[in-house]
């Protein structure tokens, strides 16, 4: 947990900057998900961590929501407008996709905390987890991630909205579509890196959202592309009259 709770913090920061069922440690009777709950192990990831993981991408959607319906209203360019409700509906979704495995974050030892488990690292079921135990945190008292996620979430969508509040017309539209072209990229890669850790209906979650985020930032760049190319346009007479 360790390693995950570095992950969490320096990933979300940097991806917030630009703008995902679990094996419940009984040992299945299929061997080819025996197998793969031994890779799982092996990764380190778990049924709380990957309650996390889709609180974390819960976190990320309820932004692009609240973002999407201020483009809705903000936006000039009818493309910007049908792209913002596209994606409005889809992360709307996806929402309701991850909700039955984002719920594991609010629950008692699985937000990526140490609750429910004793000073050996070891919860209820005599399992051992003291990996995730801090060093110097014998107790088990970690900070609750899904927390820190929420709180970063809510920074990163405050500092988005103030500097897209400060546009108008055009210059919107291509402040708007910048921000989605790096935040569909940043979403791309943040699942490539999920589905190599997790499993089960949870991964067929995270594939689908990965190649709508493929699919959405090949969109958004053509569309900023256009935006570009239509500003040259109206730019051009002007300097020649100068």
């Amino acid at each position: 947990m360790r390693y995950l709770s570095s992950t969490l913090i320096v990933a979300t920061v940097a991806g917030s900057m630009a703008l995902l069922c679990g094996f419940r440690g009984q040992a299945p009777q299929d061997p080819s998900k025996a197998a793969a709950a031994t890779i799982v192990r092996e990764r380190g990831i778990t049924d709380s961590e990957d309650g996390l993981l889709a609180f974390w991408l819960s976190v990320d959607s309820k932004n692009v929501v609240t973002l999407s319906r201020l483009a809705q209203t903000r936006a000039t360019d009818s493309e910007v407008k049908r792209f913002a409700a596209t994606i409005l509906t889809e992360h709307e979704q996806l929402l309701e996709k991850l909700r039955p495995f984002a719920k594991d974050a609010d629950s008692t030892g699985k937000d990526g905390s140490n609750a429910g488990r004793d000073a050996n690292g070891r919860d209820a079921n005599g399992r051992d987890n003291s990996r995730a135990l801090p060093a110097g945190n014998p107790r088990g008292d970690a900070y609750p991630h899904s927390k820190l996620l929420q709180e970063l979430g809510d920074q990163c969508l405050a500092s988005t909205q103030a500097e897209l509040e400060q546009k108008n017309g055009p210059q919107f539209d291509r402040c708007f579509m910048s921000m989605a072209v790096a935040g569909q990229m940043h979403a791309h890669d943040k699942l490539t890196v999920f589905e190599r850790h997790v499993s089960g209906d949870f991964k067929n979650v995270v594939v689908e959202a990965k190649q709508s985020a493929r699919m959405h930032l090949d969109e958004a760049k053509l569309l900023l592309t256009k935006l570009e190319s239509k500003e040259l346009r109206v730019a051009t007479p002007t300097r020649e009259a100068k």
